[in-house]
């Protein structure tokens, strides 16, 4: 039970040190500081609501403990193979980027005005990504297996969300509480992003879905 609980932590730090929706926020607060509450809360509601949808989808798993072992084993297994080959994925985009095959490009969004309710939405679309998904799915699983009492599970399931959205949720409030600081520190931000994100993301991918298929495949 306990090495379950565990692996919702580098699960939530690799969220936490997705490039993507760092980059997104840090656009949006340079672009739009207007609507930074809303896309903070899509982005939480949106993660959480992903996140509820595959625990809940935990009861479906068999009742008897030696099939559930068998099937949560086996996604697990499915699921850091999947980690690792969008981590292979991410390298190579990085290292053809650091090469200049790939130039990085502004988000559409940015030539469009956004307001409260797009910014909402934008945020909480970023949750769906295929990374999101599966690393919630990986979540899910580890959540019902932890224990069978909704209180120990919902309390897990909040400390998974609060440190994956941790990033962007602390780019705004710091922007919103030192708006005269804020510009120079997330213009300094982006532009390490764009050196050396693609690495980054890569790098917790690799780590986090090997680290995933070992103890899957140990379990067996």
């Amino acid at each position: 039970m306990t090495g379950d609980a565990w692996q919702l932590i580098p699960l939530a730090i690799a969220l936490a040190l997705s490039s993507v929706p760092i980059t997104v926020t840090i656009t949006v607060l340079l672009t739009a500081k207007n609507v930074s509450v809303p896309f903070a809360a899509g982005w939480v509601l949106g993660l959480a609501a992903v996140l509820t949808v595959f625990t809940l989808g935990g009861l479906l798993l068999p009742s008897r403990p030696s099939e559930a072992h068998e099937v949560t084993t086996s996604l697990k297994i499915v699921i850091g193979a999947l980690l690792l080959l969008l981590g292979l994925g991410a390298l190579g985009w990085a290292l053809r980027a650091r090469h200049g095959e790939r130039v990085p490009r502004e988000p559409r969004f940015t030539k469009a005005k956004l307001n409260g309710p797009s910014a909402f939405g934008l945020a909480a679309l970023l949750d769906v990504r295929p990374k999101s998904i599966i690393i919630c799915a990986a979540a899910g699983i580890a959540l019902q297996t932890v224990s069978k009492d909704p209180g120990p599970t919902v309390a897990l399931g909040l400390a998974f969300v609060a440190i994956s959205v941790a990033p962007v949720v602390g780019l705004v409030a710091y922007t919103l509480a030192r708006p005269d600081r804020a510009e120079r520190v997330l213009n300094a931000l982006k532009a390490w992003l764009v050196r050396n994100g693609g690495l980054l993301s890569a790098a917790v991918l690799l780590a986090i879905g090997g680290y995933m298929l070992v103890n899957a495949l140990l379990e067996r």
